[in-house]
């Protein structure tokens, strides 16, 4: 087939089940795959949700982290697009209305512990990293819904097991032997 999408086509016209955008990727980006070494990566979408909210966040009280319950009042509402392209990945706030960036954090590497961090106290918020040139800011970010939540997190952590820990040297994620007991 000449694109993915041609064949996402012909899978459906044969009733059987369509693969999902991470799927396509994958396939495009597997050795021997349907795409060449001198093409760029193809950006997907992987996660587009609507009911997103943004918030000015205090500092954290405490080691632990921060807590959702301390924030306020939302000063943003919008939609949250989580687009791939080759290992990095892109968290878009954009306006539901207009389609206008709001804000992004770029995840190089697909590494989002180090750019997204969830609140100590709920499964639906999170603190994002976002970096503008030497310049960052962190804002708390979250979903009403808890599936949407749940989406998410799944959607960050599959990207990372798909795209980047696959490429990872099978010797460093190789288990070893618990060492022998000198105990006779």
């Amino acid at each position: 087939f000449p694109s993915p999408y041609s064949f996402c086509l012909a899978v459906a016209a044969a009733g059987w089940r369509v693969p999902s955008p991470i799927a396509i990727a994958a396939m495009r980006e597997a050795p021997g795959s349907l795409s060449t070494a001198d093409e760029e990566p193809l950006e997907y979408t992987l996660l587009n949700k609507r009911d997103a909210k943004v918030y000015r966040i205090p500092p954290a009280a405490g080691a632990d982290g921060h807590r959702a319950g301390d924030w306020t009042d939302a000063i943003w509402k919008g939609s949250v697009r989580i687009i791939g392209r080759g290992k990095d990945l892109t968290i878009k706030l954009l306006d539901n209305s207009t389609g206008s960036l709001f804000a992004q954090c770029v995840i190089p590497n697909g590494e989002h512990e180090k750019f997204v961090e969830r609140v100590v106290d709920s499964s639906r918020y999170w603190v994002l990293k976002i970096v503008n040139g030497s310049r960052h800011a962190f804002i708390g970010f979250g979903f009403s819904d808890r599936n949407d939540a749940f989406d998410f997190t799944c959607c960050l952590q599959d990207f990372k097991s798909t795209f980047v820990d696959r490429d990872r040297d099978p010797e460093e994620s190789k288990i070893t032997e618990p060492l022998k007991s000198c105990k006779q």
